[in-house]
């Protein structure tokens, strides 16, 4: 009956978390400390997977609208992955006090957040420090630590606050109690002060050169198809009424353009030419814009017939200036399954894009003026790859499409709030054009300064003041992890280091004594 009631609180503060206050979160994880403080190991199994189930579930049910069952795979497989981290971090430190299990998960768990960043399987949405995006006056200490950081100090207070439930004393019930307190307040004064000197930073901003954007906010379905000259005639008027020579960048969303050209052809596209015209006629203006490109495997393909197993896919963005130069990023974090099927498991039968990618290929248009970042789609979501990629970036750019929601607003939500995070990270003002869903321009402190919510197709003007340098996360946006994965290893191999070093001194006593002993002997024989 218990462990039901820990099971039911869990569901009702993770729901309430992501759908009613963000400060839910700061509790949401005291049912499974409680469950792991009082439980065995094999006990725990089950009621950690169906939290774990019912955690994937609540945030990201939208899933199964686009795809019922990738979704359910997803949250099968996500929740026996966290469950796996909780109830081995709970085996490893079996017989140990409830702060040294405690730790251990909780450094464990970050481990576990950090490798979602980096494998072919990455699902970094349910990283715990993204829900904070959307109130973002309490995280600005994330330009030190990142998301990372947030889930630390989320997982620290809700083992605080669940040794309050559950004090073995009153003496150690105080210090529990100011540990707790120093752990909120902390940093919550050095986010307020951050965020003042943000705000004070953004009123002188205001008075340097600024960058004039056009967005290009549109509502295209996934499943109705449109030729490319189709798309763009349905903008042409709305950009043209707009567009005056002050204008810098004209953006587009991800995948705006879907013909997909090959990348030595760009230039004798249909398409091509109304970008180019504009250009042309605007001298200062570049133009980027969501595409996808074809790389012919072997060059003498091109002169022979074309199919699918004869050439590269790449969703990518190009940039279109008026001295005829075309840069081409390419996207390097796919949806597992929906876009890339990891190498490793191309023997699953799932239908998928399969988009290639090239490491090397650069993720900032560097050119006269400004040097945006373009971030497409779910790199977006990947704190570490953002943070290296806006080093020598002023802006960052997040194209979307985000038709696979279906029209839901939590999805698209729970989107904006982690590009919230990525802005106050680089501190960078960050514009975020969408197909289907969002729009926005959001300041270097988390603050949305523009957001254009409507289904109805527009082209919209906004400025922003670009910002260069890095901030400390940006410079080691792998400290944080690193550190959790170094403690876990410590905590786990600790209690082996003592048991060997108890063994080391019995067998050091044992051959004292034997050693004393045949020196007794030898001592009487020579007296006989």
């Amino acid at each position: 009956m218990k462990t039901l009631i820990l099971i039911i609180c869990f569901a009702l503060l993770t729901y309430c978390t992501w759908y009613v206050t963000p400060y839910f979160v700061f509790f949401q994880f005291i049912p499974v400390f409680l469950l792991i403080r009082s439980e065995k190991t094999r006990s725990i199994i089950l009621p950690v997977y169906l939290m774990m189930y019912l955690y994937n579930h609540i945030v990201t049910y939208w899933l199964q609208h686009y795809a019922f069952y990738k979704g359910l795979l997803t949250f099968l497989v996500n929740a026996a992955l966290m469950t796996i981290v909780i109830t081995l971090s709970h085996r490893l430190s079996r017989n140990r006090p409830f702060t040294y299990k405690g730790v251990l998960f909780i450094s464990a768990w970050i481990v576990f957040e950090y490798l979602h960043f980096s494998w072919e399987l990455s699902w970094p949405w349910l990283t715990l420090g993204n829900v904070l995006g959307s109130v973002p006056g309490i995280i600005q200490w994330y330009e030190f630590t990142g998301t990372l950081g947030g889930s630390v100090w989320i997982l620290l207070l809700n083992f605080l606050f669940s040794l309050l439930l559950v004090p073995p004393e009153r003496a150690r019930l105080n210090a529990t109690g100011i540990v707790t307190a120093v752990v909120i307040v902390l940093p919550t004064l050095l986010s307020f002060g951050l965020y003042y000197r943000e705000q004070q930073n953004a009123d002188y901003a205001k008075t340097d050169a600024t960058a004039e954007l056009l967005i290009v906010h549109s509502n295209f379905s996934s499943s109705t198809y449109q030729s490319d000259e189709t798309r763009l005639g349905k903008f042409k008027q709305l950009i043209e009424n707009q567009i005056d020579s002050t204008t810098d960048y004209l953006i587009f969303p991800e995948l705006f353009l879907s013909n997909g050209a090959f990348i030595n052809n760009v230039t004798n596209q249909s398409s091509y030419f109304f970008i180019n015209n504009l250009t042309q006629e605007h001298p200062k203006l570049k133009t980027i814009v969501g595409t996808t490109i074809k790389r012919a495997r072997r060059t003498e393909l091109l002169t022979g017939p074309i199919n699918e197993s004869s050439y590269d896919q790449f969703n990518s963005a190009i940039q279109v200036d008026s001295g005829f130069a075309i840069l081409h990023k390419m996207k390097k974090k796919f949806i597992p399954f929906e876009e890339r099927i990891p190498y490793n498991l191309n023997f699953l039968n799932f239908k998928s894009a399969n988009f290639e990618t090239l490491p090397k290929n650069p993720d900032v248009f560097r050119s006269s003026g400004h040097s945006p970042l373009i971030s497409i789609c779910y790199e977006s979501i990947n704190t570490t790859f953002v943070a290296e990629a806006a080093r020598d970036a002023d802006f960052i750019v997040m194209m979307a499409s985000e038709s696979f929601f279906k029209g839901n607003a939590d999805g698209k939500d729970q989107y904006l709030t982690i590009c919230r995070i990525r802005s106050i990270e680089t501190r960078k003002p960050v514009v975020k054009v969408s197909n289907a869903g969002y729009s926005a321009l959001i300041d270097p402190a988390g603050n949305i300064e523009m957001a254009y919510k409507k289904k109805q197709p527009s082209v919209i003007h906004c400025s922003l003041s670009p910002a260069e340098g890095s901030t400390f996360y940006m410079r080691f946006p792998y400290l944080t992890g690193t550190i959790c994965l170094i403690l876990s290893i410590v905590l786990i191999a600790l209690p082996y280091v003592r048991i060997l070093q108890n063994t080391t001194a019995d067998i050091f006593r044992r051959s004292v004594k034997l050693a004393r002993l045949f020196s007794k002997s030898g001592t009487q024989s020579r007296g006989i």
